[in-house]
């Protein structure tokens, strides 16, 4: 009885360390493949291809931030966890988040040593806010044409400090001056194109400094100056918390264009002992929002914070902004029917990487290629089995796999050229 006791003691102390956070994460749906060849974003079949990695490229510069529908992670940071299901909310690495589309990232700051270090929590994250900053600013070198929405707040104790949490944010910013914007009101994204943009959830004298969010309300939907939020992470119903997200998602196709939307999916459901109980909400939560933007239709939905963000999902969301309509689509009936899975870029595709972009095993029965390229399909993963060769002319046949003899419902993997 007293090793009993003593075990149950341990919970019970990580549990109350673990509560200083706001909400653990979940594991998506569908596990990336980070070598999958990203996505395809084209205006039309003869424009230049738009990844995933510069879509806002494809966007005016005189809309506003608030007007774009945004695929974002919650604790972005957090890939560790001594005990499973409690601290870990991403698969991804930041950089591998930016490469998949994310434009909004939610980095939580211990204030230790007059430096910050990545928390969950209690949960130290093996990674630093330097670290954060250089994978954000060799992105947007790379891509100038993007922004990256940065939520920046305290997380946990803080320890050894001779300074405020403001002040040492501000020594971060002033090694790069120039790639941050700091701007109290809500951007165009031609002025935050190549830059930070700081969503403020801490205090703040040196106004202004960043869009100002430290008044947050705990769990729960509210608005706050030009924000409106949902972040009910508490969760004991997953039909509320559903709810809670499709309510916000519809305000922010008819709401102001000056207001920016914030969308939590995360949360947890609190178990026995106060221990979460994580996938009972993220089992729930990530196949709707897969079903959601599917069925939806293009508009502004605000920004999606997720956990466990995978490339189907963030190209889901970034379809909505209009931008998506060539690249190689493949289509579960013939004629272009039925569900479609993203538009793919050129590359070698193996079920797995097919299956992250919407694409089921055995499932395709049409497709639609752009012209002047070539997709050859093959019976088995890896590129084994049949082959057949489909080309955007309507010789090729690519509008019915049914013209085929055993293509039909039969695509394990495939090379787009």
């Amino acid at each position: 009885m007293k090793k009993m006791n003593s075990a149950l003691f341990h919970i019970l102390g990580f549990c109350l360390l673990f509560n200083a956070c706001d909400n653990p994460g979940v594991d998506g749906i569908i596990p990336p493949d980070t070598g999958t060849p990203v996505l395809s974003l084209l205006d039309d079949a003869s424009s230049p291809a738009i990844s995933a990695w510069n879509w806002m490229e494809g966007l005016d510069g005189a809309i506003t931030l608030s007007e774009i529908s945004i695929p974002g992670t919650h604790d972005s940071g957090a890939r560790y966890e001594p005990i499973a299901g409690t601290a870990k909310c991403q698969n991804l690495t930041i950089a591998e988040q930016l490469n998949i589309g994310i434009r909004f990232l939610d980095i939580r700051c211990r204030h230790i040593d007059n430096a910050f270090a990545i928390h969950h929590g209690s949960i130290y994250q093996h990674l630093n806010f330097d670290d954060v900053l250089n994978v954000c600013f060799n992105f947007l070198d790379s891509h100038p044409a993007e922004t990256i929405i940065m939520n920046v707040k305290e997380e946990y104790n803080s320890s050894n400090i001779t300074r405020s949490f403001e002040e040492t944010f501000l020594a971060y910013y002033q090694k790069n001056p120039g790639g941050w914007y700091l701007g109290s009101s809500i951007p165009i994204l031609g002025d935050a194109r190549g830059k930070i943009v700081l969503l403020r959830r801490f205090g703040a004298n040196a106004l202004p400094m960043g869009i100002p969010a430290s008044s947050w309300a705990d769990n729960s939907t509210f608005g706050s100056g030009d924000l409106r939020v949902q972040d009910c992470y508490k969760v004991t119903d997953n039909n509320s918390k559903w709810n809670s997200l499709t309510a916000l998602f519809n305000e922010a196709l008819s709401g102001p264009a000056g207001r920016l939307y914030l969308n939590f999916s995360s949360g947890y459901k609190p178990g026995i002992f106060g221990i979460p109980s994580i996938t009972t909400v993220s089992n729930a939560i990530n196949p709707k929002i897969v079903d959601y933007f599917r069925a939806g239709t293009d508009g502004r939905y605000g920004i999606a914070v997720m956990d466990f963000a995978d490339t189907y999902k963030c190209g889901l969301i970034i379809k909505t902004n209009g931008i998506v309509g060539g690249g190689v689509v493949f289509f579960q009936d013939i004629n272009y029917g039925g569900s479609s899975g993203l538009a793919l870029t050129k590359g070698r595709y193996t079920l797995s990487q097919l299956q992250s972009a919407g694409v089921p095993n055995d499932w395709a029965s049409s497709c639609k290629i752009p012209i002047g390229w070539k997709v050859t399909v093959y019976q088995h993963d890896n590129f084994g089995g049949t082959a057949w060769a489909l080309y955007a002319d309507p010789a090729g046949g690519q509008s019915n796999f049914p013209g085929y003899s055993g293509l039909n419902d039969s695509m394990s993997s495939c090379v787009i050229e």
